[in-house]
């Protein structure tokens, strides 16, 4: 049997003129909702719901009656089947929101279920609270590894901008703990914006300096260039060229070692006569090689030859030698930074 008051909406001329949003409101006032909602899907199979307001009023009627008929909880079938015939309109964003409040509390500790919750409905308050849940999950676990976990998994959460400046913190507790320069330098390459930026650069280069190494020569090299406004990417750059910068002279014989004069150890042993030798270094850097004498400096009489493989040939004169009272120098110098890089001949001229 058709109800009355539908056959009075639809058929009565006088409310035919009336709007058809005011006309479903009427209904709805009446106690009719369930029929208020017949009509409107009427309206939809006739292709009539191009109207917003109309769209509204309708959606919040049939989720009234939804939940109505159902004392015990919508089905999530049916919730999701509201919001798609009522997308746009506040009445389906309750839907979603109910459908995701019904698989929040099914979920309960599950984190497979609520995992399938949060992709489902990202942006419900069912799916913030099961991000806020795996947040605190990741604050207990203390680690930066457990809240860089967590920004991969939820990056647009209502956490993530705290869990970043969170995990960059943790971060550098860690390596401060280890204190080591690999620790320094994967946290300077992992957080190049990171709030203590200038304190890890600081505790990186000295680190290195501690090493001494050619590894850490090279570590303070590609520091200075990565980082050229950092306070002391200058000293780093001087402390790279001279723990990688070597003079090299040929040995006396075939049976014996090149020997090799380092800035830091003794002077080598060289044949009273030196006609070549080499200068070292894997950065391969433009140099000029001077005397040193009561603070004056004299170009040395050499001829430089080609860097090749990191070995710049020198070649000197005839019985060159080294003026009593000088030191050797290989001077490198590069964006307003002079290293010297200091040697000894034995032999002195006479």
């Amino acid at each position: 049997m058709v109800s009355p008051l539908l056959v009075l909406l639809v058929s009565t001329p006088a409310r035919a003129a009336k709007d058809p949003t005011q006309q479903i409101s009427e209904l709805i006032a009446l106690g009719a909702a369930a029929h208020a909602v017949e009509v409107c899907l009427q309206m939809v199979r006739r292709g009539e719901m191009d109207d917003p307001a109309l769209r509204e009023t309708c959606g919040a009627a049939q989720l009234q009656t939804l939940i109505a008929d159902h004392a015990l909880g919508v089905p999530i079938e049916d919730l999701e089947e509201h919001a798609a015939m009522w997308v746009g309109t506040s009445a389906a964003s309750r839907s979603r929101e109910l459908a995701a409040r019904t698989l929040y509390d099914l979920a309960g500790t599950d984190p497979t279920q609520l995992d399938a919750l949060i992709a489902r409905y990202p942006d419900t308050q069912a799916a913030r609270a099961a991000m806020a849940r795996y947040w605190e999950e990741a604050r207990a676990a203390g680690t930066a590894a457990a809240i860089r976990d967590y920004i991969s998994r939820y990056p647009t959460s209502p956490q993530a901008e705290k869990a970043r400046i969170e995990e960059a913190e943790l971060a550098y507790r860690e390596a401060l703990k280890k204190n080591k320069a690999a620790a320094w330098a994967t946290l300077i390459q992992t957080y190049p914006e990171h709030p203590r930026l200038d304190e890890i650069g600081n505790r990186l280069v000295d680190a290195l300096l501690s090493d001494g190494d050619s590894a850490a020569a090279r570590q303070l090299l590609n520091f200075s260039r990565d980082w050229p406004d950092h306070t002391r990417a200058a000293e780093a750059f001087g402390a790279g060229v001279r723990g990688l910068t070597r003079v090299r002279f040929p040995s006396g014989t075939a049976d014996v070692p090149p020997i090799v004069a380092r800035a830091s150890g003794a002077a080598p042993v060289v044949p009273a006569k030196v006609t070549s030798f080499y200068v070292e270094s894997p950065y391969a850097p433009e140099v000029a090689l001077v005397s040193i004498k009561g603070g004056r400096r004299t170009a040395m009489e050499v001829v430089l030859g080609a860097w090749a493989d990191g070995v710049l040939p020198v070649v000197a004169p005839a019985g060159w030698c080294q003026p009593a009272g000088a030191s050797m120098a290989v001077v490198v110098t590069e964006r307003n930074v002079e290293v010297v890089v200091g040697f000894k001949l034995d032999a002195v001229c006479p």
